[in-house]
């Protein structure tokens, strides 16, 4: 007698639950997928395709791992006595998981693919132009000039 073993099979809403526990409290994909019983290039899949309202679980899932660093950072300025582990390493994961709170004044800034390469062309264009100019120490058959404006 054959029993139909998929309806054993975790659901594709319970691995990613499961991975999204695993990630709360690891912080790695690597981690969270293995817990799970799923590759990484499905998590990637599931991210892409948005499927069943993943994002969201995965924001989540990140927001709880950053909100337990901060809790692991405050603890060590409430208590600093013992060795815990590394605090530099635990400020970088702070500063990488929660950046708009840990790193002070800096930002990140998407520039879209076709902005990079039309300042690269521009770039590549004034340096063509700029070769073709007259050497500052000539200007007018002068020799000597000090500057050129632009320069």
């Amino acid at each position: 007698m054959k029993h139909d073993t998929r309806s054993l099979q975790p659901s594709s809403m319970e691995r990613m639950k499961t991975f999204c526990e695993a990630f709360s409290v690891s912080g790695s994909v690597t981690k969270g997928a293995a817990v799970a019983g799923v590759s990484r290039a499905t998590v990637r899949n599931w991210e892409r395709e948005d499927r069943d309202g993943f994002r969201q679980l995965l924001r989540d899932a990140q927001a709880a791992y950053s909100d337990k660093l901060e809790s692991m950072a405050l603890e060590r300025v409430e208590h600093p006595e013992g060795n815990r582990g590394s605090d530099t390493l635990l400020i970088a994961l702070n500063n990488a998981n929660n950046p708009d709170k840990w790193r002070g004044n800096s930002m990140t800034v998407e520039v879209p693919d076709v902005v990079v390469q039309v300042l690269t062309e521009l770039q590549v264009q004034a340096q063509a132009i700029k070769s073709q100019l007259p050497a500052a120490d000539v200007v007018d058959g002068v020799t000597g000039a000090a500057a050129l404006p632009w320069d």
